[in-house]
Protein backbone atom coordinates (compact mmCIF):
# COMPACT_ATOMS: atom_id res chain seq x y z
CA UNK A 1 0.00 0.00 0.00
CA UNK A 2 3.01 2.34 0.00
CA UNK A 3 3.83 4.41 -3.10
CA UNK A 4 7.47 3.92 -4.08
CA UNK A 5 7.76 6.58 -6.76
CA UNK A 6 5.83 9.17 -8.73
CA UNK A 7 6.40 11.31 -11.77
CA UNK A 8 9.92 11.45 -13.18
CA UNK A 9 11.32 9.06 -10.55
CA UNK A 10 8.74 6.45 -11.53
CA UNK A 11 9.50 6.88 -15.22
CA UNK A 12 13.25 6.57 -14.60
CA UNK A 13 12.83 3.44 -12.46
CA UNK A 14 10.53 1.83 -15.01
CA UNK A 15 12.88 2.65 -17.90
CA UNK A 16 15.85 1.18 -16.02
CA UNK A 17 13.88 -1.97 -15.19
CA UNK A 18 12.87 -2.46 -18.83
CA UNK A 19 16.42 -1.84 -20.04
CA UNK A 20 17.86 -4.33 -17.55
CA UNK A 21 15.24 -6.94 -18.45
CA UNK A 22 15.90 -6.47 -22.16
CA UNK A 23 19.60 -7.03 -21.56
CA UNK A 24 18.84 -10.23 -19.65
CA UNK A 25 16.55 -11.39 -22.47
CA UNK A 26 19.24 -10.59 -25.04
CA UNK A 27 21.79 -12.61 -23.07
CA UNK A 28 19.42 -15.58 -22.83
CA UNK A 29 18.65 -15.36 -26.55
CA UNK A 30 22.37 -15.28 -27.34
CA UNK A 31 22.83 -18.32 -25.11
CA UNK A 32 19.97 -20.15 -26.84
CA UNK A 33 21.57 -19.52 -30.22
CA UNK A 34 25.01 -20.61 -29.03
CA UNK A 35 23.67 -23.79 -27.42
CA UNK A 36 21.52 -24.65 -30.43
CA UNK A 37 24.65 -24.33 -32.56
CA UNK A 38 26.59 -26.66 -30.23
CA UNK A 39 23.82 -29.26 -30.37
CA UNK A 40 23.68 -29.02 -34.15
CA UNK A 41 27.45 -29.30 -34.58
CA UNK A 42 27.40 -32.42 -32.41
CA UNK A 43 24.46 -33.89 -34.32
CA UNK A 44 25.97 -33.26 -37.75
CA UNK A 45 29.29 -34.72 -36.60
CA UNK A 46 27.55 -37.97 -35.62
CA UNK A 47 24.85 -38.27 -38.31
CA UNK A 48 26.02 -40.49 -41.17
CA UNK A 49 24.68 -40.32 -44.73
CA UNK A 50 26.23 -41.95 -47.79
CA UNK A 51 28.96 -43.40 -45.58
CA UNK A 52 30.14 -39.99 -44.28
CA UNK A 53 29.13 -37.71 -41.48
CA UNK A 54 26.90 -34.93 -42.78
CA UNK A 55 29.25 -32.38 -41.19
CA UNK A 56 31.79 -33.35 -43.86
CA UNK A 57 29.54 -32.02 -46.64
CA UNK A 58 30.44 -28.54 -47.77
CA UNK A 59 26.83 -27.29 -47.87
CA UNK A 60 26.38 -28.29 -44.22
CA UNK A 61 29.67 -26.66 -43.27
CA UNK A 62 28.56 -23.39 -44.87
CA UNK A 63 25.32 -23.42 -42.89
CA UNK A 64 27.16 -24.17 -39.66
CA UNK A 65 29.56 -21.29 -40.29
CA UNK A 66 26.63 -18.95 -40.94
CA UNK A 67 25.05 -20.09 -37.66
CA UNK A 68 28.36 -19.59 -35.85
CA UNK A 69 28.66 -16.03 -37.19
CA UNK A 70 25.11 -15.24 -36.05
CA UNK A 71 25.88 -16.58 -32.58
CA UNK A 72 29.11 -14.58 -32.32
CA UNK A 73 27.43 -11.35 -33.42
CA UNK A 74 24.69 -11.84 -30.83
CA UNK A 75 27.20 -12.51 -28.04
CA UNK A 76 29.26 -9.49 -29.08
CA UNK A 77 26.18 -7.25 -29.08
CA UNK A 78 25.30 -8.44 -25.57
CA UNK A 79 28.85 -7.83 -24.33
CA UNK A 80 28.80 -4.39 -25.90
CA UNK A 81 25.51 -3.57 -24.15
CA UNK A 82 26.74 -4.88 -20.79
CA UNK A 83 29.92 -2.80 -20.95
CA UNK A 84 28.54 0.32 -22.64
CA UNK A 85 29.21 3.73 -21.09
CA UNK A 86 26.32 5.01 -18.98
CA UNK A 87 24.86 7.35 -21.59
CA UNK A 88 24.89 4.67 -24.30
CA UNK A 89 23.42 1.72 -22.40
CA UNK A 90 19.80 2.12 -23.53
CA UNK A 91 20.68 2.17 -27.23
CA UNK A 92 23.21 -0.65 -26.88
CA UNK A 93 20.57 -2.79 -25.16
CA UNK A 94 18.05 -2.10 -27.93
CA UNK A 95 20.64 -3.19 -30.50
CA UNK A 96 21.62 -6.28 -28.47
CA UNK A 97 18.03 -7.47 -27.98
CA UNK A 98 17.24 -6.97 -31.68
CA UNK A 99 20.42 -8.77 -32.81
CA UNK A 100 20.12 -11.61 -30.30
CA UNK A 101 16.43 -12.15 -31.08
CA UNK A 102 16.99 -12.37 -34.81
CA UNK A 103 20.06 -14.52 -34.28
CA UNK A 104 18.42 -17.02 -31.93
CA UNK A 105 15.40 -17.57 -34.15
CA UNK A 106 17.55 -17.87 -37.29
CA UNK A 107 19.98 -20.30 -35.66
CA UNK A 108 17.27 -22.51 -34.18
CA UNK A 109 15.35 -22.61 -37.47
CA UNK A 110 18.49 -23.65 -39.33
CA UNK A 111 19.27 -26.16 -36.59
CA UNK A 112 15.87 -27.80 -36.99
CA UNK A 113 16.42 -27.97 -40.74
CA UNK A 114 19.82 -29.63 -40.25
CA UNK A 115 18.27 -32.12 -37.82
CA UNK A 116 15.70 -33.04 -40.46
CA UNK A 117 12.30 -34.36 -39.43
CA UNK A 118 13.81 -35.46 -36.12
CA UNK A 119 14.11 -31.78 -35.12
CA UNK A 120 10.33 -31.58 -34.71
CA UNK A 121 10.00 -34.67 -32.53
CA UNK A 122 9.94 -34.90 -28.74
CA UNK A 123 13.13 -36.98 -28.89
CA UNK A 124 15.10 -33.91 -29.90
CA UNK A 125 15.32 -30.77 -27.74
CA UNK A 126 16.17 -28.43 -30.61
CA UNK A 127 12.48 -27.72 -31.22
CA UNK A 128 12.17 -26.47 -27.64
CA UNK A 129 15.01 -24.04 -28.27
CA UNK A 130 13.10 -22.59 -31.22
CA UNK A 131 9.91 -22.20 -29.17
CA UNK A 132 11.81 -20.46 -26.37
CA UNK A 133 13.60 -18.18 -28.84
CA UNK A 134 10.31 -17.15 -30.43
CA UNK A 135 8.71 -16.43 -27.05
CA UNK A 136 11.66 -14.40 -25.75
CA UNK A 137 12.02 -12.57 -29.06
CA UNK A 138 8.46 -11.24 -28.67
CA UNK A 139 8.97 -10.15 -25.05
CA UNK A 140 9.53 -6.41 -24.56
CA UNK A 141 9.71 -5.65 -28.26
CA UNK A 142 10.21 -7.45 -31.55
CA UNK A 143 13.55 -6.80 -33.32
CA UNK A 144 12.05 -4.46 -35.93
CA UNK A 145 10.31 -2.42 -33.25
CA UNK A 146 13.57 -2.18 -31.27
CA UNK A 147 15.50 -1.07 -34.35
CA UNK A 148 12.98 1.71 -34.94
CA UNK A 149 13.32 2.79 -31.29
CA UNK A 150 17.11 2.73 -31.71
CA UNK A 151 16.87 4.96 -34.79
CA UNK A 152 14.52 7.37 -33.00
CA UNK A 153 16.94 7.65 -30.08
CA UNK A 154 19.84 8.09 -32.50
CA UNK A 155 18.07 10.91 -34.33
CA UNK A 156 17.07 12.59 -31.06
CA UNK A 157 20.67 12.60 -29.81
Amino acid sequence: GRVLARGAALETALTQAITTTRLALAAELAGIGARALEITVDYTANRVQFGKTIASFQAIQHRLVDMWAEAEFACSACLNAATAPEGEVAQAVLAAKARAGDSATAITRKAIQLHGAMGFTDQCDIGLYLKRAIALNATLGQPEELRLAFLSAERAA
